[in-house]
């Protein structure tokens, strides 16, 4: 696995719960290998212009991610994961796309929200 993957993962719900989600493979942090994800969601209502990506036919990546729908990477559901918790690597998103997650990311924190 590497950055720039789409990976299954287990992330925790709002209701506590974890359930099985396709996330970008963002940062590894050693010396563990946990994992920094983004979630990606079939709920194109909860794209936030200018911050979350949004993965439809017309993205360069959309074949390669393998997600099967269109998809928005949600920068408000960045979690850090165990190994243990990513069940496979599903598809690839593009570099150019990782890099703009990376950024995105970035600037949300640097801003403070």
């Amino acid at each position: 696995m590497k950055a720039g993957d789409v990976v299954r993962v287990a992330l925790p719900q709002a209701d506590g719960k974890q359930k099985p989600r396709p996330a970008l493979l963002v940062a590894c942090f050693p010396p563990y290998g946990d994992w920094l994800v983004l979630g990606i969601s079939g709920s194109l209502g909860l794209e936030v212009s200018g911050l979350d990506i949004r993965i439809d036919q017309d993205h360069p990546s959309y074949k390669n991610a393998r997600l099967g729908f269109p998809g928005i990477i949600r920068m408000g559901h960045a979690h850090v994961v165990p190994l243990a918790w990513i069940e496979g690597v599903m598809g690839r998103m593009d570099d150019a796309t990782l890099q703009l997650a990376r950024e995105r990311l970035a600037g949300l924190i640097l801003r403070g929200g």
